[in-house]
């Protein structure tokens, strides 16, 4: 569970999902008198949340600690340290450690939806469907299942954490899987989005009607729906604002080589 050393909120399902035992992920903590850190390393994310407290004078020891974790990372085939943290203080902290370090930095967009969205016209040619245990039971009579299996995998512990836990929606196309929005990560009742549709079934409204039925499942469940995405993927922050989230929080992430 988390240890109570700094400010938790729920602004951050992917983090503090796993910090709190709940999702899957790689977790490194340092306890080191008044040097407090945890970094979180989400699969379907595919990068880092840092949380903790860096008082003065304990950057020598903070940086042997995120040494340790980028020679962990090294060892996943993970050679870029991506980040971010919830306190803009910690990440400057964090720069400043790694000063000599070549940085590169985007914006990450947060949205939210609590309400239900409007149900719309089917689309012709494609099936939706609400990842239950006897669709799981039957995944393997679908092409492209992994598209599903491989996002199960890397974010719950088992299908039946999966299960009770989080919510999916597989769009079918005669039996083959090619969209999925997927709960990656949950804290409280706050369920992370990560969303897929192939290329080649683009620009059909796939992605919204997808968004519009996992919303619709969640609030069932008295969940909250979280999109996140990077500026530079307008595609992405369309369909959320599209499909009406709104915008509640704003900040950068930072990576470079390790």
């Amino acid at each position: 569970m988390i240890e109570q050393k700094y400010i938790v909120g729920d602004s951050n399902p992917s983090m503090y999902g796993i910090l709190d035992g709940c999702c899957k992920g790689m977790h490194w903590s340092c306890r080191e008198n008044d040097l407090v850190l945890d970094v979180l390393y989400s699969y379907c994310v595919g990068g880092c949340g840092v949380v903790g407290i860096i008082p003065d004078g304990k950057e020598k020891e903070a940086k042997k600690f995120f040494e340790s974790v980028f020679e962990a990372l090294r060892n996943e085939n993970i050679n870029e340290f991506e980040f971010s943290a919830e306190e803009e203080h910690l990440s400057k902290q964090i720069l400043s450690i790694f000063s000599e370090k070549e940085v590169y930095s985007e914006q990450e967009y947060s949205f939210r939806r609590n309400r239900e969205c409007v149900s719309e016209i089917a689309i012709q040619d494609y099936g939706f469907i609400e990842v239950d245990q006897v669709f799981l039971e039957e995944i393997d009579s679908y092409e492209n299942s992994e598209m599903l299996t491989v996002r199960i995998d890397e974010s719950w512990y088992s299908t039946e954490d999966f299960l009770k836990y989080s919510k999916a929606i597989v769009a079918v196309n005669e039996k083959r899987i090619v969209g999925v929005i997927f709960g990656s990560a949950r804290f409280k009742n706050v369920i992370d989005i990560d969303i897929e549709v192939l290329e080649e079934h683009r620009n059909k409204g796939i992605a919204k009607r997808l968004t519009t039925y996992f919303v619709n499942a969640c609030i069932k469940k008295d969940c909250i729906t979280q999109w996140d995405c990077v500026e530079s993927n307008m595609a992405s922050r369309k369909v959320a604002e599209g499909c009406g989230f709104s915008l509640f929080k704003k900040r950068p992430f930072y990576w470079f080589s390790i």
